[in-house]
């Protein structure tokens, strides 16, 4: 550190100026001058780059407002058919921009309105579920509800039906006692899922746990629930699932899925 001290002395403390030197006036203003040049230069770039990002901006809002505009002039012209045509186009165009990206990017920006989400609750009659997608509605598959015994007296059989307007899937559970089984099947529709409906029923801590159950694809109208585990399966054919003491086989042929509990 000694010669830094004797370049500080050199530089200011010298009152008698070496031949040849710089006078400690001359000093300062050197050194003032290249402050403020440094100073300047910063404030310049500053400025410049703010000047790019608000023209920049400025450009983006402006193509925007274009396409919004466009959008908004075709929408409010168009005749029912044609409307219809411009949503389903509009829809693909989107799909093909938008393909690589995951559903659930794509679901943070539709607001959760759910109030009760059907798998959310504390306590369940029974433990193994078909749920709907686009209707939160439960299914119980278990043959027995909780605390009901074979002694209690059910024989014969039970039916439930069930409907799912927008993916037009009818619903059947079958309930055979004397032969300790229980069948569901679906028959399918149109295979529509909502993502808003979905959105107005069921939790986004939900739906979440149902994309990773789904592999993040597009699932399917309904799938399956463990009301004891919260754990969430899909319904897919040629598998087998254990919801507690229940083993589901599912099997599919001819539009139908037939879901077995033994």
């Amino acid at each position: 550190m000694k010669w830094l001290k004797d370049v500080w002395k050199i530089l200011w403390e010298y009152e008698d100026t070496p031949p040849g030197s710089l006078n400690q006036t001359d000093k300062r203003y050197l050194w003032y001058g290249s402050f403020m040049t440094c100073l300047t230069v910063l404030a310049l770039s500053t400025l410049g780059d703010l000047a790019g990002t608000l023209i920049a901006n400025h450009r983006i809002q402006q193509q925007t407002d274009e396409i919004i505009n466009t959008v908004i002039a075709y929408m409010s012209t168009a005749t029912n058919d044609e409307y219809d045509e411009l949503a389903e186009q509009l829809r693909k165009d989107l799909i093909i921009i938008r393909h690589n990206n995951d559903i659930k990017e794509l679901l943070q920006y539709i607001p959760n309105t759910a109030d009760h989400c059907p798998t959310c609750m504390k306590d369940y009659p029974s433990q193994a579920y078909l749920i709907g997608s686009n209707t939160g509605m439960l299914y119980s598959l278990d043959l027995y509800e909780k605390g009901d015994t074979p002694e209690d007296g059910f024989t014969g059989v039970s039916t439930n039906f069930g409907y799912d307007e927008v993916s037009q899937t009818n619903i059947q559970v079958v309930r055979a006692y004397s032969d300790n089984l229980v069948t569901a099947k679906l028959t399918c529709g149109k295979g529509i899922v909502s993502l808003h409906r979905m959105k107005r029923l069921f939790c986004d801590n939900c739906i979440n746990n149902i994309l990773d159950a789904t592999k993040n694809q597009l699932i399917d109208e309904f799938f399956l629930f463990d009301s004891e585990t919260k754990a969430f399966h899909p319904v897919d054919s040629g598998t087998t699932v254990q919801i507690g003491k229940y083993v589901l086989e599912i099997e599919y042929e001819e539009n139908t899925y037939e879901i077995k509990i033994r």
